[in-house]
């Protein structure tokens, strides 16, 4: 690991460069450290699945983070633990048809994404963000060409690219969620109430859904 030079850098802005091949999983630990210790929310991207490691610390971590997370079909299986309470991953998925026409064109059989970022807590006083080529997995660290950086306390890259990461959640969310309509596993036929105790959930705490955390934490107050 090497130190990016200060110029770079804003004022109180910590940043590493994590380069690979090692000989041990020292990036594949600073990845682990971001997710365990974040405070109120963790953005991962991980597209070719999550080392087994950092599927540990997305279980073992505080309810009350929110986690959201992004990584391809074929870690589909893997990540079916990881829809609970405050964590919510998605894996892409095309939506073929929409209201009888054609929605998403075909690519590779499956929509997918190639992004690799680990971001949290990006609205506190020390943000932090992990991007770069590898993938957070064993052999990105003991045997890939891969470099990554770690940019700490900067609070303007750390509000850019979780913008870009909910972004990229945001476009699949409702392909997902449509599909599983169309799957059976969702039911049909719920609509939002001509009334406003449909947003009840947002503001009340007790409350057996993610919106309420979600909004206090999207919004800053966390």
């Amino acid at each position: 690991m090497g130190e990016i030079n200060d110029d770079f850098k804003p004022k109180g802005c910590f940043s590493r460069v994590c380069f690979s091949p090692v000989r041990d999983l020292a990036l594949l630990n600073v990845a682990e450290d971001l997710i365990r210790n974040a405070k109120s929310c963790v953005f991962i991207s991980a597209p070719f699945a999550m080392d087994p490691q950092l599927v540990q610390a997305v279980k073992t971590n505080k309810k009350a983070v929110l986690e959201y997370g992004l990584s391809n079909a074929s870690a589909k299986s893997k990540l079916a633990g990881l829809q609970d309470g405050h964590t919510r991953f998605l894996v892409p998925s095309v939506l073929k048809t929409f209201m009888g026409k054609e929605w998403d064109a075909k690519a590779f059989g499956q929509h997918k994404i190639h992004a690799k970022v680990i971001i949290a807590d990006p609205w506190s006083t020390n943000p932090r963000v992990l991007f770069g080529s590898s993938n957070h997995s064993d052999e990105s660290c003991k045997k890939n060409d891969e470099n990554n950086v770690l940019i700490e306390g900067d609070a303007r890259v750390a509000a850019i690219l979780t913008t870009e990461f909910m972004r990229m959640f945001d476009h699949y969310n409702p392909r997902s969620f449509i599909n599983e309509i169309k799957a059976g596993k969702q039911k049909r036929g719920e609509y939002l109430k001509p009334d406003s105790s449909w947003s009840a959930t947002a503001f009340r705490a007790t409350a057996r859904s993610h919106k309420f955390r979600d909004r206090v934490v999207f919004s800053g107050e966390d």
